[in-house]
């Protein structure tokens, strides 16, 4: 996936970073804070998997860090709200697909399920592993490709040059 920001007009951002390089970092950081918030809020409402209560929707969590010369936005599963027994969250089991494996019981003897309306034992089942939901992936193609993303550095870029005068 290719991810492009263009941002036009660059001599006039520059003379207004020399002037006011607080406000014009203020400004490229609420941009990537709304970008990143758009991802995040695109993928808990468009995806492929059944929610089970809305946790992997809610685990999605996005923030910007870094100031100066670098500004990292992060969309991301928090594994602590969809803990599995392996200690990994299994909204990244969804989100990247499992390959095929087996399941075993770890505290009994035998798994059990029922089909057909009767229980059904086994020592070890295939699992024939999931297709993978890149819901994040997904979002931020979305958001990026729309032009929504492009827009909001634009909207915050020109507010910050009308302040400073650029």
């Amino acid at each position: 996936m290719e991810i492009k920001i263009t941002i036009n007009g660059l001599d006039r951002v520059q003379r207004a970073f020399a002037r006011a390089p607080e406000r014009m970092s203020k400004a490229l950081r609420l941009a990537m804070l709304t970008v990143t918030r758009d991802i995040a809020d695109h993928a808990a409402h468009n995806h492929r998997f059944k929610s089970n209560r809305g946790k992997i929707e809610d685990s999605i969590e996005h923030k910007v860090t870094g100031s100066g010369d670098q500004i990292t936005g992060t969309i991301e599963l928090n594994p602590a709200l969809t803990m599995t027994r392996s200690g990994k969250g299994y909204g990244e089991y969804v989100h990247d697909g499992t390959p095929p494996h087996k399941i075993r019981p770890r505290d009994r003897k035998k798994l059990r399920w029922v089909d057909g309306g009767a229980f059904v034992f086994a020592g070890e089942v295939n699992h024939p592993g999931t297709d993978p939901d890149p819901f994040i992936y997904n979002a931020a193609d979305a958001i990026f490709s729309s032009g929504q993303a492009q827009s909001a550095f634009d909207q915050q870029i020109d507010r910050a040059l009308q302040e400073v005068g650029g």
